[in-house]
């Protein structure tokens, strides 16, 4: 969970392995777009997802190249194409009223 002032990992992240320096990137992203400008409503949540998708992978790119950046780009839209959930709502789904249902591929890969 990030905050304004303080990241919070889970602590069960560090003991299976999966706290990677994507996730780190992600959650430092959203210091810049979810915690210093935010949206107005909820149904705008893709763009502080999104934006912390990207700088993920842009992250990528910086430490691994190029060729890792189009790959984590090419394995977020292989997840767009495949989500029932994409292809049945809008990125921008103003009537979803259960916020936590946001948190999908539209918001996160697809606004990547």
């Amino acid at each position: 969970m990030e905050n304004t002032t303080a990241i919070f990992y889970d602590g069960k992240l560090f003991s299976t392995q999966r706290m990677t320096d994507g996730l780190i990137a992600h959650e430092t992203a959203h210091k810049w777009f979810g915690d210093a400008v935010t949206e107005r409503e909820w149904a705008h949540l893709w763009l502080s997802e999104g934006f912390a998708d990207y700088f993920a992978a842009l992250w990528e790119q910086y430490i691994r190249g190029d060729t890792a950046f189009r790959h984590q780009m090419g394995a977020m839209r292989a997840k767009i194409l495949a989500d029932r959930v994409v292809a049945t709502r809008p990125v921008i789904d103003t009537a979803q009223t259960k916020y936590l249902e946001l948190l999908n591929a539209n918001s996160y890969e697809k606004g990547a």
